[in-house]
């Protein structure tokens, strides 16, 4: 059985809170170059970092100048992997997006051709055809995605999410000609039944379009069965040969501890669940049944993390840098999953971008034994259906820096 909730100090993210980002921290950031993994995405030659720069939560209270410095910062830490949609902000972060790349390039910090670049159509705007996968709305979705972004093509075009009024032959053939274009290189799927993408392959196979390359879940140690359960046949090359890029590593920042007291379960009032826009998943964690046992799994998951970490730092005592929070466990878990080919982050100041880099130097530390040692503790806190049975790791004379196929 699982034990009780008990008290955590959420002292995890603390420090995540507390630098300003106008600070200088070039230097800093430009260490976690040699900690950073790049992944072929599913069977393609597309490389990706492994932790990839998202752009849902909270580029809207970023101003432009932090904005820019976040995506500078992270790109000197080695990550090369973009990824926004149509809808966020009903377009707006497509446009602010392009102007911190375009500055970039005009200052000489990089060329496009160093970015993968990801974006998601599915709605923008309150027209009968700015929401769904017809073909009208996904080629003219996409010009107007690049119109905003000022590009010329994207890297990755994903569907977002599965549109069953559509005929499935449709849309795979609007992406297949987007691709065809050239106005993106790859297109993927976000949040699609695995049914639906085997669907859209068959079509792709036998009609001569392409394929969906890539799958956009979200995945964490709360939400694990469709990347665990439903895809696990779709990863391999003679069926699908899918990547994933997943969302949500921390559920909505609940991994971290930052939601625990020795009261129980407590808001911060700068935190993601004391903004307005996102009452509903407020309301969903402290009233409904399922939210409050995954908040409560969350509570046991910080306590059970912290002593393993303590129990992974008695061997590693001659270092002095080893600081490692529960919410470094709960990304290292994510990016252990071979599968996994990156992980979207989506910091609000240079302080929280270098906490989920800290995770890096976390990660490299983990041997077979510690894969193994972890999985075992892990059912201590019951939060996982029986069935799920993953193998995760790799071998230990693995490249960090270029992540084997799985």
């Amino acid at each position: 059985p699982a034990p009780p909730l008990l008290s955590f100090y959420a002292h995890s993210t603390s420090h995540c809170e507390t630098m300003d980002v106008e600070t200088d921290q070039t230097e800093t950031t430009k260490s976690f170059v040699q900690y950073m993994q790049y992944s072929y995405v599913g069977n393609t030659g597309l490389k990706v970092s492994c932790m990839g720069f998202g752009t849902w939560s909270s580029v809207d209270r970023l101003s432009d100048e932090q904005l820019y410095q976040l995506i500078l910062k992270a790109f000197l830490a080695g990550v090369n992997f973009l990824d926004t949609a149509e809808m966020y902000n009903d377009g707006m972060t497509e446009e602010r997006v392009g102007e911190a790349l375009m500055r970039g390039i005009a200052d000489e910090q990089w060329k496009r051709s160093d970015w993968v670049i990801a974006t998601k159509l599915f709605k923008c705007g309150n027209g009968p055809n700015d929401v769904g996968l017809s073909r009208k709305h996904v080629i003219e979705g996409c010009k107007e995605s690049l119109r905003r972004m000022k590009l010329t093509y994207v890297d990755i075009i994903y569907a977002h999410r599965y549109d069953r009024m559509t005929p499935m032959k449709e849309i795979v053939s609007a992406f297949s000609h987007l691709v065809d274009q050239g106005l993106s290189f790859y297109w993927g799927t976000s949040e699609w039944p695995a049914s639906a993408i085997m669907e859209a392959v068959g079509i792709a196979s036998r009609r001569n379009l392409v394929a969906p390359v890539v799958e956009q879940p979200q995945y964490n140690l709360l939400h694990r069965e469709k990347v665990e359960l439903e895809y696990r046949d779709l990863y391999r090359a003679d069926v699908a040969g899918l990547g994933i890029t997943c969302y949500s590593p921390l559920h909505a920042g609940i991994l971290t501890g930052k939601y625990f007291s020795k009261n129980g379960a407590t808001i911060p009032s700068d935190s993601r669940l004391a903004q307005p826009e996102f009452s509903g998943l407020k309301s969903y964690f402290l009233s409904n049944p399922d939210g409050t046992r995954k908040l409560e799994t969350a509570g046991n998951f910080c306590v059970l993390a912290t002593h393993f970490l303590q129990s992974m730092k008695l061997q590693h005592a001659h270092d002095p840098s080893w600081d490692f929070q529960p919410l470094h466990l709960a990304i290292v878990w994510v990016l252990l999953n071979p599968n996994v080919n990156s992980m979207l982050i989506g910091p609000k100041n240079i302080a929280q971008l270098h906490v989920y880099l800290d995770s890096l130097k976390l990660l490299c530390a983990f041997s077979p034994h510690w894969v193994a040692a972890l999985q075992q503790e892990l059912q201590k806190i019951g939060s996982f259906p029986p069935s799920v049975e993953v193998h995760f790791g790799r071998d230990d004379q693995r490249d960090f820096i270029l992540r084997p196929r799985v």
